[in-house]
């Protein structure tokens, strides 16, 4: 009886203990579809982010791209076709150097060693690579260290952007920022820009027109309106403020004191500017000195006014000679036609008288030659 009881009790013991089995299973199995659940979930997200991630690649401008450690392309993305012309099959198994001209790739080789050395990312290095169809592109290249669990270097991973546009753009620019530089340098006058608050940079030229430096000029005792002849001041900011109501171009003279205290002659050619939402900006312009064309301008106007003054002197001069020339010859002019009246009375007697036919003729003949008709 006793062999029996112990019986049943171990076989309850073993029956908990199965039961307690199935409740460890049941929730390691609960736990194991969690998991499950959770690992889909995640490759869900993965392959989203994959999807993506391969979408963003596919679409970008960037040419993206991975290397080994010896710089061998093991990954190239589709856009290198639009970049360089090559399809990414092309490409895989090479370096980016057998891409460049061979002075370029030893330049950018010794860049790139570099930052291996040191294992350290890349930004913006700039190199010329050869399009398939043989013209040059120029890349702006970044890229950033790759490394194993044991943090050894496995290589770099990239992206590369065609700047040859922009590149373009930027020596065209600065031919023109140099272009413009010629010409202000080589402009004799002062070259100025003026802002809404009547504040002015002077560009160049201020100390050949004034005698003061930019410094002297633009300080809190001193600016170029306060150095405008007095009487000319209230007419030149006049002038100015129609600058600002109405976008135009002006030319204004007038007279400013210069260092030395002396006055000197300006044509000041100035134009306005509006910003992009139509307001008034600021004036550019440029400031000639003109005393010596003001002063050879009086000159000729001294000259002329003399001039005149003579020509009425000689026109008075030419008025009394004529009357005096006159004169005589309207004398002589009667003096002939009695000469004549009397010569044709005279002759008129010859004939009627009784003379010989061949002294009338030598008496007409000498009468013609003393007064001809």
């Amino acid at each position: 009886m006793k062999d029996i009881d112990n019986e049943k009790k171990h076989l309850l013991e073993e029956i908990a203990k199965l039961h307690q089995r199935i409740l460890e299973l049941e929730k390691l199995e609960v736990k194991h579809k969690e998991i499950e659940q959770a690992f889909q979930e995640k490759e869900k997200i993965l392959r989203k982010s994959s999807d993506r991630f391969r979408s963003l690649v596919e679409t970008t401008s960037d040419w993206i791209w991975e290397v080994d450690k010896s710089a061998v392309y093991t990954y190239v993305s589709p856009k290198i076709y639009d970049i360089l012309g090559y399809e990414s099959r092309e490409v895989i198994g090479k370096t980016p150097f057998e891409l460049m001209p061979a002075d370029e790739a030893v330049r950018v080789g010794d860049i790139f060693k570099s930052f291996v050395d040191e294992k350290k990312p890349f930004n913006e290095i700039e190199n010329i690579n050869i399009h398939k169809d043989g013209r040059f592109v120029i890349l702006e290249t970044s890229g950033v260290p790759i490394f194993n669990k044991d943090g050894e270097l496995k290589g770099y991973r990239g992206i590369d952007r065609d700047i040859t546009l922009r590149k373009k753009a930027e020596e065209k620019l600065a031919l023109s920022e140099s272009k413009l530089r010629n010409i202000i340098h080589n402009t004799p006058g002062m070259i100025y820009r003026g802002y809404p608050d009547w504040s002015t940079e002077l560009i160049k030229g201020c100390e050949d027109i004034s005698g003061y430096s930019k410094d002297e000029i633009n300080s809190k005792e001193k600016n170029w309106i306060s150095i405008i002849h007095q009487d000319d001041r209230e007419r030149v900011i006049n002038e100015a403020l129609k600058l600002e109501q109405n976008s135009n171009s002006l030319v204004s003279i007038y007279r400013i004191i210069n260092k030395k205290n002396k006055v000197v002659w300006v044509e000041d050619r100035k134009s306005s500017e509006v910003n992009d939402e139509g307001m008034f900006a600021g004036v550019y312009g440029i400031v000639f000195d003109i005393s010596k064309r003001i002063e050879v301008e009086s000159q000729n106007k001294q000259l002329i006014s003399e001039l005149n003054h003579k020509t009425s002197d000689l026109e008075q001069l030419l008025y009394v000679i004529s009357h005096d020339l006159r004169s005589p010859l309207i004398n002589i002019d009667g003096y002939s036609k009695e000469l004549h009246y009397s010569l044709m009375n005279i002759m008129s007697l010859i004939g009627n008288a009784n003379f010989p036919s061949s002294l009338k003729e030598e008496i007409n003949l000498i009468a013609k030659e003393v007064v001809p008709e």
